[in-house]
């Protein structure tokens, strides 16, 4: 099964996906003004692509000027790109907003900004020119100055041609289960104009799955900041020192993962780049990294490594100055979830309190990673002559998929370990000698029937008729929380398995 994505944490520099510029990075000058009052962000290097197709036009070099209150409210920028002569044709600079505007004079871009702490952004195309060696690469030097006289700075690398190492995705076998070990081979092509001096592969966002050996040329992180309860999101950053020339491809050494006990959803993000990630990138100020024990193997390539010669800096052709796939599939679990409900009528018959819930009796947890979706939340189905008077916490009315039943659904974690048990007590108003019967279900909003409406059901869960419990709200309490009186127990086949 395909996952949606989510690549939030590769989005370093937001500011590239808007203009499809290649990038190493957000830098920000280093004459910043105290406080940021005065703020010039953009690419550290860009890459410019011999190969771009005519109709996507140039590429951009984008810049973010932000004026902090308390350093006025206008500024001037002035962008120097006599480098580029013979290496870079400029277009017209254009700007996000009419509260800011640029005039180029000769090899110059001279703007005027009204800032009050909002971004204004500065684009500037540029394509490669003629007969410009491949290679070959010249700065950009931007200079803001705000009009209480603070500065900023910023140096762009701009280079001519790049890699364009592109990682095939890895796909799990189909009988992978929770708990199981798999040792996925990831190959590497080559696809840009320059060779790759060495190979930065990082794992980031791993959810599900662990990596049960470590290499000395790799550092293995943590979240840098706390992170709500569950299993922790890790990373894994390798330098493999050997070359890739273009039309190459390459193997890593396969790298053993372990699917951890609580899986049903195992995602990951895997980027591939020719240098080092920044000190201020996203994936070092994310994580704290520990190397590799230094006597352990090293990960390779398949072939020797040798340290690239100290020189100009390559750039790779992709999103934000790299090759992107994903790790994305489902593995067996065995998590048994049990529908729970217990009835407590008031004297007098007129109504009572409802406790639903779930617990999940194992033997496996279940964790849905990345999706910030729960495995499954607790559904209660009413007849519409009930009357809900108190409504806990946690738990709401589902009126878009009500028929002849009312609905309400109670949220519970995302991260459901074996023994979680969840209880909602609803009050309840209602004539008891009716018996009218209430349904709770252990409810996934996992798929649609052919009206778009969402089927519940529990695709991993191997005893699923355990998944709903119905009780009548009668004259006399009926069912328990407790683990006895739980729904009955299923049948081992007879419904949908993870």
């Amino acid at each position: 099964m395909r996952l949606e994505r989510r690549t939030a944490q590769l989005a370093t520099t937001v500011l590239a996906t808007a203009v499809t510029a290649v990038t190493f990075g957000v830098a920000a000058g280093p004459a910043q003004a105290a406080g940021g009052a005065l703020r010039v962000q953009g690419p550290a290097f860009l890459a410019l692509d011999l190969d771009r197709p005519a109709e996507q036009g140039p590429q951009q070099l984008m810049l973010d000027v932000r004026v902090a209150e308390g350093a006025g409210r206008k500024a001037h920028v002035s962008i120097d790109l006599a480098a580029l002569q013979g290496l870079a044709e400029v277009g017209t600079v254009s700007t996000s907003t009419p509260w800011a505007t640029c005039a180029t004079q000769a090899t110059t871009v001279e703007c005027d900004l009204t800032a009050e702490t909002y971004s204004r952004y500065v684009f500037v195309p540029l394509s490669p020119a003629a007969g410009a060696p491949l290679g070959r690469t010249a700065t950009v030097h931007t200079t803001a100055t705000a009009e209480d006289g603070t500065t900023a700075g910023l140096d762009t690398t701009v280079a001519l041609g790049g890699t364009r190492l592109t990682p095939a995705e890895p796909h799990l076998p189909e009988d992978l289960g929770a708990g199981d070990t798999w040792s996925p081979r990831l190959e590497i092509a080559n696809r840009g104009q320059l060779a790759a001096p060495r190979l930065v592969v990082a794992f980031t966002g791993n959810a599900g799955y662990s990596f049960a050996q470590r290499f000395a040329n790799c550092e293995y992180g943590t979240p840098a900041a706390p992170q709500a309860p569950g299993p922790a999101d890790t990373a894994v950053l390798c330098t493999v020192d050997s070359e890739l020339a273009p039309g190459e491809t390459a193997a890593l050494d396969p790298v053993t993962l372990r699917i951890a006990p609580d899986a049903f959803i195992v995602t990951g993000d895997i980027t591939v780049r020719p240098d080092a990630y920044p000190a201020d990138s996203w994936i070092r100020t994310h994580y704290t990294f520990t190397p590799g024990p230094a006597n352990a193997p090293r990960l390779t390539a398949g072939r020797p490594e040798r340290p690239a010669p100290a020189g100009d800096r390559v750039g790779d052709l992709g999103w934000d100055g790299q090759g992107t796939t994903s790790l994305d599939g489902i593995v067996r679990n065995t998590a048994d979830f049990r529908a729970l409900a217990a009835w407590a009528p008031d004297a007098g018959g007129t109504g009572g309190r409802l406790t639903v819930g779930l617990r999940n009796k194992g033997p496996a947890g279940i964790y849905f990673g990345r999706s910030g979706n729960d495995p499954a939340d607790v559904q209660l189905s009413l007849p519409k002559e009930v009357r809900v008077t108190s409504v806990p916490a946690g738990c709401y009315r589902q009126t878009w998929l009500e028929t002849d039943t009312a609905l309400y659904l109670c949220a519970t974690a995302s991260w459901i370990p074996a023994g979680y048990r969840a209880g909602f007590e609803f009050g309840l108003e209602t004539d008891t000698t009716a018996k009218l019967p209430a349904v709770v279900r252990a409810y996934n909003d996992a798929g649609t029937d052919d009206q778009g409406r969402p089927v519940p059901y529990l695709r991993w869960d191997p005893k699923p008729k355990n998944d709903s419990v119905t009780r009548r709200l009668g004259t006399e309490p009926t069912g328990t929380t407790a683990e006895a009186a739980e729904a009955a127990e299923a049948p081992e086949a007879g419904g949908p398995t993870g």
